[in-house]
């Protein structure tokens, strides 16, 4: 059983039933999330995702940017309970550890833009909710050295957008959010 289409090694072994994507995570609600953290309706909201044990580098990029990316857009963090960042209480800033169902849901609806790393599961939830991410590589010891076939296949329907090098720095983020990058629906063949 495959999560996704791609040139299996037995393609009559194999049959693709896509992974589970939880009904919640399309029931979002952008104006609960705008509301619950201060976030202007016209104002874009970034959404990084760093993994459920959250990602040093992703949020040390934030870190080290969130004061240039503020108050143009609201970004939502969240930052994993092992690699939580400090919170300087800047307006338009919402770091957590964890996001709930409930709050991912809202937080994938009112989002501009996703920043994350290239998790299969994330990757799902990211097709499935049909929001443009600039992914970045899982490069720890810990995880798997490959990335999910999702991973490079998102990136060449013109349906995410890969980071340029394993280590992101402040550049591989858009200047202006107000204008995210246009995006295909996976499996449609490119923007």
């Amino acid at each position: 059983l495959l999560g996704f289409p791609f040139d299996a090694p037995k393609p009559w072994r194999t049959e693709v039933v896509g992974n589970p994507v939880r009904p919640q995570i399309l029931e979002g609600d952008a104006a609960r999330l705008r509301t619950k953290y201060g976030a202007p309706d016209g104002i874009p909201v970034l959404l990084v995702l760093g993994g459920s044990s959250g990602s040093a580098r992703l949020n040390r990029l934030i870190a080290e940017t969130r004061g240039a990316l503020l108050p143009d857009i609201s970004i939502i963090h969240q930052t994993g309970p092992m690699n939580a960042v400090d919170n300087p209480g800047l307006p338009g800033y919402s770091p957590m550890p964890f996001l709930n169902t409930e709050t991912l849901a809202d937080a994938y609806a009112a989002a501009d833009l996703v920043v994350s790393r290239d998790a299969a599961n994330t990757l799902t939830e990211l097709a499935a909710t049909r929001n443009a991410p600039i992914l970045t590589p899982l490069l720890t010891l810990g995880s798997r050295a490959d990335p999910p076939p999702i991973a490079t296949r998102l990136p060449a329907d013109g349906a995410a957008v890969p980071s340029p090098a394993p280590t992101p720095t402040a550049v591989a983020l858009p200047t202006d959010l107000r204008a995210p990058p246009r995006l295909a629906t996976p499996g449609d063949g490119g923007p």
